[in-house]
């Protein structure tokens, strides 16, 4: 039995068990509800070992027994698995993964996963969320994502993207483990969790990966930044395609045109993706008072159903719960 201070991150132990519920109620608590089985004969030797990076987690998991994990889709959160030993078999969105410490893997919220770690499988795990990757990703873009990001499932550890990867994660590790962990204490987690997800997105597969590496079309035109403000400003409102364009002072065709060219959507679906983000920023922040009903009509969505929809094919959550949670808080 490997001693705890020579595994990583010792300084962090959150949980050490043979229980299964307790195993899986509380890895449950930092990622998300799984169903968790043994397979085989193996005694469960459960570790879990985190820190919190400001914005984003490293972490350290075992399970020392053959196990089924079964969580659906994460829903919050990008999960980026590298094995230190063993193998896992890992399912993502019909991607199958065979994992091993020459293959990673980088689970996308919107995929549904399951895994079968074997007995000696043991990984350092990444979790980051959602939101700041998103966030990330249209800042590199320069516009708003129609769809959610999907990654490609498998990371060669033997490629250069692959290697250059994993020694930012071993180096984060082996810091946050020391006695005076640098990046920990100089409080860097903003800036480390950028340089992670912008590798992340720049240097592997994913359905964003041909526009990001295309030339940039250069700065939009004045009529489509007029417009991007115009809608802003006046999100809440019923707006048309011909009201936005009279605005700016140019033809529904030529807006369509700068929308196209320059920020790869078009200008309503632009103006759609403003209305979720002010609803899911009134909902992070509510007020006393404040319902989903109420930020919705707020923000222009008069079809609760249609905006439920749409915020949790963004987000990653119902509108109520991201209610409910922040209330909580």
């Amino acid at each position: 039995m490997t001693p705890l201070a020579d595994l990583p991150l010792s300084r962090f132990a959150v949980i050490r068990t043979h229980d299964l519920d307790q195993a899986r109620e509380e890895v449950a608590k930092i990622f998300c509800p799984h169903r968790l089985i043994t397979l085989g004969g193996t005694r469960l030797d459960a570790r879990h070992h985190n820190v919190d990076l400001g914005g984003f987690s490293l972490n350290y998991v075992q399970y020392g027994a053959d196990v089924l994990i079964q969580p659906g889709e994460l829903g919050t959160f990008f999960l980026l698995q590298i094995p230190l030993t063993g193998a896992a078999r890992v399912g993502c969105g019909g991607q199958d993964v065979d994992a091993s410490p020459r293959l990673a893997s980088l689970l996308s919220p919107n995929l549904a996963v399951g895994m079968h770690w074997g007995a000696g499988c043991t990984k350092l795990l990444v979790q980051i969320p959602r939101q700041a990757m998103e966030r990330t990703l249209q800042s590199m873009l320069g516009r708003s994502l129609r769809d959610p990001i999907a990654f490609d499932a498998a990371i060669d550890l033997d490629s250069g993207a692959g290697q250059r990867i994993a020694r930012m994660v071993h180096l984060l590790r082996d810091d946050v483990n020391s006695a005076d962990p640098l990046f920990h204490r100089a409080g860097a987690g903003p800036q480390l969790r950028e340089t992670l997800m912008m590798a992340l997105l720049g240097r592997l597969r994913h359905n964003y990966a041909e526009p990001l590496a295309a030339p940039a079309p250069g700065i939009a035109p004045r009529h489509v930044r007029q417009a991007e403000d115009f809608m802003r400003a006046k999100a809440a409102q019923r707006l048309t395609l011909t009201r936005i364009a009279d605005a700016v002072g140019v033809s529904t065709r030529s807006l369509q045109e700068g929308f196209r060219r320059f920020r790869d959507t078009t200008p309503l679906e632009a103006l759609h993706a403003m209305r979720l983000d002010g609803a899911r920023a009134a909902l992070l922040r509510p007020a006393q008072d404040d319902s989903v009903t109420t930020i919705a009509l707020n923000w222009g969505f008069p079809h609760l159903s249609r905006f439920a929809g749409s915020y949790h094919q963004r987000f990653g959550e119902r509108p109520s719960e991201t209610l409910r949670r922040c209330r909580d808080n």
